[in-house]
């Protein structure tokens, strides 16, 4: 793709999402409660399960690597994947959202959102296959971190989510990133028509309702509580911002052109701002807010 058409097609993404940031109600959903966007979906909830072999595995590389490691070309230390996987399964599992709340990946190619809600793990997961590039030769021969995840969860019965057929290879340079509730499209029509026009979304929750009750129900200090901040937006934002630099990216040479979509409404509590302090050292182009 020559630089001109480069241009042209970065500005026509840009159009498209400030059309929706224009009028949000009549593309997105909110589905507070029962869905949130998180990298490898259900993933981050075995992270400090002393049972997973997902994790016993992850704490083997972290003893070798003085408690440090790059997954999906991002750096976490072992505490940083503690308290990630402490706040996913707080909210999992906490008042309202009691056996409600699924994750759903931050993959834009997934297919059937509303027609998926129950399957938090979906075929050719990025994030999952990041782990297993550190774990996998610690798993049993033949075993994938997505097959044993899917056991691990209990979802073997279900299945894996799928991925639109025709996108074995990303294609985005935008990262959507809701604080409140979850966002997600009221019609499949309007995922395909993004589609057809290489705008569909990462789509990242960091919902600050629940991130300030987690870190007030676990008296998080300070320190803990910018440790905590920083691993969740490292863990769905930075981590969706390379793989849109990635080879597996159809867009890759966009990628300085990265659209952040920030979905301002409802975002009341003053973690957002800090939030959003975060987001923004993740590399971007344009920004645009949904208020």
């Amino acid at each position: 793709m020559d630089q001109e058409n480069q241009s042209d097609l970065a500005h026509s993404i840009q159009s498209i999402w400030q059309e929706i940031a224009d009028q949000p109600d009549g593309w997105l959903m909110d589905l507070e409660g029962q869905l949130a966007y998180v990298a490898g979906g259900a993933l981050p909830l075995v992270f400090g399960r002393e049972e997973s072999k997902i994790w016993q595995s992850l704490v083997l590389e972290f003893s070798k690597n003085q408690k440090k490691l790059v997954i999906a070309g991002v750096e976490f230390d072992q505490i940083d994947l503690e308290l990630i996987g402490e706040f996913y399964r707080y909210i999992k599992s906490t008042g309202k959202l009691v056996n409600r709340k699924t994750f759903h990946c931050i993959d834009e190619r997934l297919a059937d959102e509303l027609g998926s809600l129950d399957l938090q793990v979906h075929e050719h997961c990025g994030a999952c296959q990041a782990v297993h590039q550190v774990v996998g030769h610690s798993l049993p021969e033949g075993t994938t971190v997505e097959d044993c995840l899917l056991s691990e969860v209990e979802e073997k019965y279900l299945g894996k989510q799928k991925i639109y057929s025709g996108m074995p290879e990303h294609c985005s340079i935008v990262i959507l990133i809701d604080f409140q509730g979850v966002d997600t499209f009221a019609r499949e029509d309007g995922r395909v028509l993004l589609r057809d026009h290489g705008a569909l979304p990462f789509q990242v929750s960091l919902p600050v309702k629940e991130i300030h009750e987690f870190i007030k129900s676990h008296q998080l200090d300070s320190d803990k509580q910018d440790q905590l901040l920083k691993a969740l937006v490292n863990w769905n934002v930075q981590i969706a911002r390379n793989i849109i630099g990635g080879e597996h990216n159809r867009l890759r040479e966009l990628a300085d052109q990265t659209i952040m979509v920030f979905d301002l409404r409802q975002a009341d509590y003053l973690l957002a701002d800090k939030l959003i302090r975060q987001v923004k050292l993740v590399a971007h182009g344009e920004e645009i807010f949904i208020r």
